[in-house]
């Protein structure tokens, strides 16, 4: 595979390289140390991510690179047809437009003041919360995937040195809906947002700054079975394999 790496450097999009055992019949990933000899080949280009639909240009650039890497293998290419393909990537983004919503909750201080970091962070590990490196603590699942995450308001991010000395007005609860597998993830969210709404003495807000009302956790928690049957209803399951790669 080492002629391909030239032009596959250039695209933006996820590229991976599978291969058909013999023995079972069944596609594997191949990663760059692989020493197997296989007669079957797939490479796999993700049509559409967070950043839009894959563009003309670098569909030409994928198909281009696949040819000459056809020359030099001296085997068969066979590529989907160009225009199709751009609908279809084109489609994708668009329902994937349609779902990819997220979900916050705002806790301020109660009194109009701020959070101290050191506290805060002792509120949220005893929560259950793990602050990860994109500096956000983090509620992870069973199987170690976030199912949401707090996060300063501000622009500042939270690190074990800064949460020392850092005071925020705010933190945000955010739930990113097509990534997780069970809606029941928005009433455990609320769940650690009471707890740490009583750790912090702080209130839990709308985007007003007024109290959250119940109405509108009822209306979030609708919203998301809604949008997660949406996603059921085409076969991408909220949470699985595809959904992550294309909420990525």
């Amino acid at each position: 595979m080492g002629g391909a790496i030239h032009w596959s450097s250039s695209l933006t999009k996820s590229l991976r390289y599978l291969a058909r055992e013999s023995a079972t019949n069944a596609w594997r990933l191949i990663e760059a140390n692989d020493t197997g000899r296989y007669s079957h080949w797939l490479a796999a280009l993700q049509l559409a991510d967070r950043n839009g639909a894959i563009s003309d240009n670098e569909l030409l650039v994928f198909f281009d690179g696949m040819q000459q890497l056809g020359v030099q293998l001296n085997t068969t290419i066979t590529v989907p047809g160009r225009t199709e393909t751009l609908l279809r990537a084109q489609q994708l983004d668009d329902f994937c437009a349609g779902v990819d919503i997220q979900f916050s909750l705002q806790l301020v201080e109660a009194q109009g003041g701020s959070f101290v970091g050191t506290k805060l962070r002792g509120v949220c590990e005893a929560a259950g919360l793990q602050l990860q490196d994109d500096g956000c603590f983090h509620a992870l699942s069973a199987t170690g995937t976030t199912e949401y995450r707090v996060k300063n308001s501000s622009a500042e991010i939270f690190t074990v040195d800064n949460l020392r000395s850092l005071a925020t007005n705010a933190i945000v609860l955010v739930l990113d809906v097509p990534r997780v597998a069970d809606g029941a993830a928005f009433d455990r969210m609320v769940g650690t947002a009471r707890q740490l709404e009583r750790g912090l003495g702080g209130k839990l807000v709308d985007a007003q700054r007024a109290a959250l009302a119940d109405e509108l956790i009822l209306g979030i928690r609708n919203k998301i079975a809604e949008l997660q049957k949406v996603m059921h209803g085409a076969d991408m399951a909220p949470g699985g394999l595809l959904a992550t790669k294309l909420f990525n």
